[in-house]
């Protein structure tokens, strides 16, 4: 969430030199996306709801809602996300710089009773976080809830001068107060750092986690490190429950090809890129979308400046043209198998600006940067269809029909990105 949120992908070529086969986890049936049913949990490197099914997180940032918006505004927002496949929010508990009138909320109410002193938590605060989890829980949205976000290179935009003058033994005590609080709102997920690895204040994250822990054994755990380096980096420590890629328009191929072949003991989703409003084109926005979903990953979080921090213009922003191609892409997911994406899979289609995965459905997914592209995909056993999908309208196109048997040859359209997805011919 940095002050200004500052592709080719290269999956294909060094797939090529490493000759590495993606170790993606068999989760069970189809993922989920829409509203879930909380609480989340992990089943080994698998993101499963309450019921057991494994999930889609489709996410977006909303770091400033709980200090910025009040009741009404909070409902509009919850509506218009839900309407539009959102199931995940990415959210600071407390609010160091991004408001009005941080750290205070709407109300006026602030964190602490005493500034900047975990010690005094603030009942009427705590009493509007309160009423935003039940309805984010009521929508069916998972919300990865900052408790003590840290702010880029521990700068004024977190907590984190604080963090280290409080010292481990009240992060300790902060952290029993939200176990005690939260353990029964289902719609959480604790996520440790924001913008930053520990630093100097190591042994305060480890406390906070501890005493969440001590009154919440439930929630999972998740961390928010620096742009290009992701959870595992700086937070690989027992607790961590799901890992976090960072990265921006230029990076986020490499770093989620990386991510995607690291030990995979733990779910992964894209948590940052660069965001539309802040120097993302929509071609960067389907990017970083589509290429965490053929990576194999759990999920994914749009950020959109106005939205993000809930300045002036966020009503208006939440039809913007990324908006609109991430509700696509939630529609797209809900209307396939997409079962065990692996990138890699053998006679992928190769070079730069080209992007795939095979499910286990049999199902291909090549994302294409820009057309024209001549594309060959080997033969298989089944008759096969093939479409093309546009990812910033939501609009499909057929591409034709391969025999069992037949090598599949086709040329993406002019413009882009594409989504080329090839099927099992009904």
């Amino acid at each position: 969430m940095e002050g200004v949120r500052s592709s080719c992908w290269i999956v294909v070529a060094l797939a090529a030199a490493c000759a590495r086969t993606v170790p993606v986890p068999d989760c069970g049936g189809p993922a989920r996306s829409g509203a879930l049913q909380l609480p989340l949990r992990r089943a080994g490197a698998c993101l499963v709801d309450a019921g057991g099914a494994p999930v889609w997180l489709h996410g977006e940032a909303a770091w400033s809602l709980v200090v910025q918006l009040d009741d009404a505004e909070l409902d509009r927002y919850l509506a218009d996300r839900r309407a539009r496949g959102v199931n995940a929010l990415v959210v600071n508990l407390i609010e160091h710089r991004f408001a009005d009138h941080a750290p205070r909320d709407r109300a006026g109410d602030p964190p602490f009773t005493v500034p900047g002193d975990f010690a005094t938590s603030g009942d009427a605060y705590f009493a509007h976080v309160d009423r935003v989890l039940a309805r984010t829980a009521a929508a069916g949205m998972v919300v990865l809830l900052a408790p003590a976000y840290l702010g880029d290179r521990g700068g004024d935009e977190g907590w984190y001068a604080e963090i280290r003058r409080n010292g481990p033994d009240k992060l300790r005590g902060y952290g029993r107060y939200l176990g005690a609080r939260y353990r029964s709102a289902p719609s959480v997920v604790w996520l440790e750092g924001g913008d930053a690895p520990p630093m100097a204040a190591g042994d305060e994250i480890e406390a906070l986690v501890a005493g969440i822990r001590d009154a919440d054994p439930v929630h999972l755990h998740a961390a928010h490190s620096a742009r290009y380096r992701s959870a595992l980096d700086d937070y690989d420590r027992p607790w961590l429950d799901l890992n976090t890629t960072y990265s921006d328009c230029e990076g986020h191929g490499r770093q989620l090809w990386r991510d995607a072949h690291r030990r995979r003991t733990v779910p992964t989703m894209f948590i940052e890129g660069t965001y539309e409003g802040e120097q993302a084109s929509l071609a960067c926005t389907i990017s970083q979308a589509y290429r965490t979903l053929l990576s194999g990953a759990a999920g994914h979080a749009f950020g959109n400046k106005p939205i993000w921090l809930f300045g002036p213009g966020w009503p208006e922003a939440l039809d913007s043209p990324g908006s609109r191609a991430m509700q696509h892409l939630a529609g797209l997911i809900a209307a396939h198998d997409l079962r065990g994406l692996t990138p890699d899979f053998p006679g992928a289609p190769g070079g730069d600006g080209l992007a795939s995965a095979r499910a286990h459905s049999g199902a291909v997914l090549v994302l294409v940067d820009a057309g024209p592209r001549a594309l060959e995909l080997p033969a298989a056993a089944a008759p096969r269809h093939a479409a093309w999908f546009d990812p910033a309208t939501g609009a499909t196109t057929d591409a034709g029909r391969a025999a069992a048997g037949a090598p599949l040859a086709l040329t993406a359209p002019p413009g882009g990105p594409w989504l080329l997805i090839v099927e099992d011919a009904p």
